[in-house]
C-alpha cells in the first residue's frame, strides 16, 4: 500500500519575524505615549472649559425665553478649599438690577471641585482645575439680558476690557487651568463672554497665543 504524504504550502513566522513585529508595535507606542498623556492631562481643563460656556449658554437662554435678566457670577480660585465656580441667578424682570446675587440663592451652580475634586493621594499629587484669573480685574458678576446682551451687572454697561485688542469690546475673560501639587499641567484655557453673549475660548496666555477654540 502506498502511503500519501501530506505535503504544507504555508508557513508560519520565524522568531526573527516575530521579534520585528513586536520591536515595531513598541516604537509605535513609545512614540504615542506622550500624545495620549498630554491629552489625559488636558482632558479635565477641556471639561471645565465647557461646562462654563456651558453655564453661559444656559444663562443667556434663559434670559431670552423667560424675558427677565439673569446674572452669571463668578468666583475665582480663593484656596483648594474653593478652586473656582460659575453661579447662574435668576432675576425678577428683564432688568439687570432685579438679579439681587447678594441675597438670592442661585439656581444653578457648578463647582470646578464638583467634578474635578482634589485628589488626596498617598503616592501622587494633588490634582484639581481653577479658574485662575477673571478680566478684567474685579469683574465679578454678569449680566444676560432678554435681547441677549451680556453687560456688567454692576453698571448695567459693556464689559470695559483691560486686555489689549485682541478682544473686541465688551469681552469678560474667565481663565482656567489644570495643577498638580499647585504647579500649572495644562494650557491656561480663556473662556471670552463677549457683548453678545456667545462663548468661545482660546488656548494659552489670555490673549489667545495658542489658538482659538468653537462654542
Amino acid at each position: 500500500m502506498q502511503r500519501m504524504k501530506c505535503q504544507s504550502g504555508s508557513k508560519g513566522f520565524s522568531l526573527l519575524e516575530l521579534m520585528m513585529v513586536i520591536v515595531i508595535i513598541m516604537v509605535l507606542v513609545t512614540l504615542a505615549m506622550p500624545n495620549v498623556m498630554k491629552a489625559t492631562q488636558h482632558q479635565p481643563t477641556i471639561q471645565a472649559t465647557q461646562k462654563v460656556m456651558d453655564s453661559a449658554h444656559y444663562a443667556k437662554n434663559r434670559a431670552v425665553n423667560d424675558f427677565r435678566a439673569y446674572a452669571l457670577q463668578i468666583v475665582p480660585y480663593i484656596s483648594d478649599d474653593l478652586v473656582g465656580e460659575v453661579r447662574v441667578h435668576r432675576g425678577t424682570g428683564p432688568q439687570c438690577s432685579s438679579v439681587d446675587v447678594a441675597a438670592g440663592a442661585p439656581i444653578k451652580t457648578y463647582e470646578l471641585d464638583s467634578i474635578f475634586p482634589i485628589e488626596e493621594q498617598s503616592d501622587g499629587p494633588n490634582v484639581h482645575v481653577r479658574i485662575v484669573k477673571v478680566r478684567p480685574q474685579g469683574l465679578h458678576t454678569l449680566c444676560f439680558t432678554p435681547d441677549g446682551r451680556m453687560v456688567n451687572h454692576t453698571n448695567n454697561q459693556p464689559v470695559a476690557s483691560d486686555l489689549s485688542s485682541e478682544y473686541g469690546a465688551g469681552d469678560a475673560v474667565i481663565a482656567i487651568q489644570r495643577f498638580n501639587d499647585g504647579v500649572a499641567v495644562s494650557e491656561q484655557h480663556n473662556v471670552i463672554l463677549p457683548f453678545s453673549g456667545k462663548p468661545r475660548f482660546t488656548y494659552g496666555d489670555e490673549k489667545g497665543s495658542k489658538g482659538e477654540g468653537g462654542a
